[in-house]
């Protein structure tokens, strides 16, 4: 868990400074999340990831996301 500010909390920060950029980020939780948080996360149209995922995932999605067009998630 993130000290003082959630994943999300994290792209909507991007956002307001580089939209560009957090259409480029990919989610990794192991975490437990509320309906509300949840709704919220799949509303972002980022990829998410549970954990444990092995590497082979991990870099696959992270490869899709790098080389997608930047419309690829509405930020």
């Amino acid at each position: 868990m993130m000290p003082t500010m959630t994943g999300l909390d994290v792209l909507d920060r991007v956002a307001l400074y580089s939209p560009e950029q957090a259409q480029r980020f990919v989610f990794l939780s192991g975490g437990v999340f509320s309906e509300e948080l949840r709704k919220r996360l799949d509303a972002t149209g980022v990829p998410q990831l549970a954990k444990p995922v092995d590497g082979a995932t991990l870099r696959a999605e992270i490869l899709r996301v790098a080389d997608a067009p930047s419309s690829l998630h509405p930020a």
